[in-house]
């Protein structure tokens, strides 16, 4: 699940070098300027290599640029030079400490370290910018701080306030389906799941596995076979394609048995874990 949620507390936040009208850009800043529109490109085509190239480039000629700065970490970042990364965005940080940007992308890092108290310190400084956009990723960020420390009552309210925000923010969907499942909630769970496979999250087959996973777990076999279907249509020569049709033969084994029984899915069959509230 790692490359799902790397979208979320990984996600480069590029800056836009924009410069001030009321004054004459030098000639060594025109000429940053045109590096860090390259550079700035090249990352966002994933092109590190060259990204790094120009970045620096545009950093010799206007060191003294917050945004060229926050983009050259990001582009050290992705170099796996973590210690170059923060460094440049630390910088980034001195020279314009309004640097939203900046400030998220040291967050992320420090949360994909695992360095807790610095990332918690990082994003609560971000919930204090009432002009940032952004902040159903600063909630659900700090749910995955919550939940690395084990705090799930927490993490699931952090998770709820990136939906109060964004409704359609499918990572925070996702997380909660996994908390549900994990602690018994399956209707919980499976509906989380669906809406964590809407809008841009439509292509990822991880919620689509959720729903499967949790509609085996309620031996609903026939709607398990309709996703199963789907899975190995949708992702046709990957794993999951090879999932789903193993999948398959297990499922229909699963419900032959269910109707020789007579027994389906019932609530009473499991014990949720009342201690979260879905």
């Amino acid at each position: 699940m790692k490359t799902f949620f790397l979208l979320a507390l990984g996600m480069i936040i590029l800056s836009s070098c924009s410069s001030n009208p009321k004054r004459e850009l030098s000639p060594a800043e025109k000429k940053a300027k045109l590096y860090y529109n390259q550079g700035t490109r090249d990352l966002v085509t994933k092109d590190y290599t060259a990204a790094l190239k120009n970045l620096m480039e545009a950093a010799s000629l206007d060191p003294e640029n917050s945004q060229i700065h926050n983009n050259l970490g990001m582009a050290y970042w992705f170099k796996k030079s973590s210690s170059r990364a923060i460094w440049h965005i630390k910088r980034s940080l001195e020279l314009d400490p309004q640097n939203t940007d900046a400030r998220l992308n040291l967050a992320s890092i420090y949360l994909e370290k695992k360095s807790y108290p610095e990332a918690q310190s990082l994003y609560e400084e971000i919930l204090e910018d009432l002009t940032y956009e952004g902040q159903h990723r600063t909630h659900y960020n700090l749910g995955i701080i919550d939940l690395a420390k084990g705090q799930n009552t927490q993490a699931l309210s952090k998770f709820k306030l990136a939906l109060d925000i964004n409704p359609n923010y499918c990572p925070a969907h996702f997380k909660i389906a996994q908390m549900a499942y994990k602690s018994g909630h399956y209707e919980k769970a499976y509906q989380s799941y669906k809406d964590a496979s809407l809008g841009v999250c439509y292509n990822n087959p991880e919620p689509l596995l959720g729903q499967i996973n949790t509609l085996i777990k309620m031996r609903k076999y026939s709607e398990a076979l309709v996703k199963l279907a789907d899975m190995q249509e949708r992702f046709a020569m990957t794993k999951y394609e090879t999932f789903a049709r193993r999948t398959i033969l297990k499922v229909k084994t699963l419900q032959s048995k269910q109707e020789r029984s007579g027994q389906v899915y019932s609530k009473r069959m499991n014990t949720p874990v009342k201690s979260l509230d879905f």
